[in-house]
């Protein structure tokens, strides 16, 4: 009888530690998460609001062959001042990184070796100080000041994230096999090691976003089950279910968006957008600085604005059918839709 005992013991011990790793800890970070204090951004003193954003208009028009030399296509923007953005843009086996406006050019790489069906991918991270680029089946990070290399080309998967401190690049990916669908993992953009490694049943990736103190990891795939969000190697907010194409962070960090709905991490709260006709597929999706609206953009040619707090629509505007990439400014005073291979900016007159 005393092995049985030993052996229940056992038994409950292990299902105790169970219950701590799946349920205690997951729940430990997320009110750590929850709880944490966050510096809100300086705004300016004419900055939008859901107040204001009635009297927006287009304040400049780019097209690339104005801004960049030869045939560029343009792959990602961030504002860093106010007044000066960097621009990331590809052609054939180049990439190329330009400070605008005015255009200057700051660096460029170039493939090797060079694939005449491939393409590059890059995007910034939150701040602009790195960006993360693809070429085939490798990624790797860049300083965007000096243009150096942050640490070894890696292998890639679908889609990719750098951390707000261009420590940690997220990729996502899937295997194509129906009962193990997908991977997401954390790699060290220093040395290229694995840090996370997260088993997850998505069929096709759409987005993957650092929270904005890079605290949360949050990804977005279709056919996706929980979990969908990462605080270091622990899943959170394994209630999430979201749908769309591309995913927004608040300033905060406790509100998350996609071109679908709203969703409140504290209260687990949910609201659905309401667009009206002739929208039908929401794409482009950013929280003002401020955090107190949101905007996006469908891919039959629309720009719609919406209180971030109850997700009443405030306005709308038209602008080219595809699919847009929206970045503000740091001081919330306007924002640019990058469509194709136009930049639009717009703000208070």
């Amino acid at each position: 009888m005393r092995w049985v005992w030993l052996l229940l013991k056992i038994i409950l011990v292990a299902g105790l530690l169970l219950a701590f790793w799946k349920v205690a800890l997951p729940w430990i970070a997320e009110q750590a998460y929850l709880s944490r204090s966050r510096a809100m951004p300086a705004l300016a003193a004419q900055h939008l609001t859901p107040q204001s954003v009635t009297q927006l208009q287009v304040l400049e028009k780019w097209q690339a062959s104005d801004i960049l030399p030869g045939d560029y296509r343009l792959l990602d923007l961030v504002w860093q001042t106010p007044q000066q953005a960097m621009l990331l843009s590809a052609s054939g086996d180049t990439l190329l990184l330009a400070s605008f406006p005015p255009q200057q050019k700051l660096h460029t790489w170039l493939a090797n070796p060079s694939v005449d069906t491939a393409f590059w991918q890059a995007h910034f991270n939150r701040d602009g100080r790195y960006l993360a680029a693809q070429y085939t089946n490798q990624v790797r990070v860049f300083a965007a000041q000096s243009g150096q290399p942050v640490g070894p080309w890696m292998p890639a998967m679908e889609i990719f994230s750098l951390s707000p401190d261009g420590r940690r690049l997220a990729k996502a990916g899937t295997l194509g096999l129906s009962e193990d669908p997908s991977r997401v993992g954390i790699y060290k953009t220093d040395d290229g090691s694995q840090t996370a490694l997260f088993k997850t049943s998505a069929y096709y990736w759409r987005d993957l976003v650092y929270s904005p103190d890079g605290a949360l990891l949050v990804a977005l795939g279709d056919g996706q089950r929980p979990p969908t969000a990462w605080i270091g190697s622990t899943p959170v907010f394994t209630w999430l279910n979201m749908q769309g194409y591309q995913l927004a962070i608040s300033t905060d960090g406790l509100v998350l968006a996609t071109g679908t709905s709203i969703i409140f991490l504290k209260d687990r709260r949910v609201v659905p957008l309401q667009y009206p006709p002739p929208a039908q597929t929401p794409w482009g999706v950013a929280f003002s600085p401020g955090g107190d609206m949101l905007v996006t953009q469908t891919m039959e040619g629309g720009l719609y604005f919406w209180n971030a707090s109850d997700g009443a629509l405030l306005t709308s505007r038209g602008i080219p059918p595809g699919q847009a990439r929206i970045a503000f400014s740091p001081d919330g005073a306007w924002f640019t839709v990058l469509i194709d291979n136009t930049i639009i900016r717009w703000g208070l007159p």
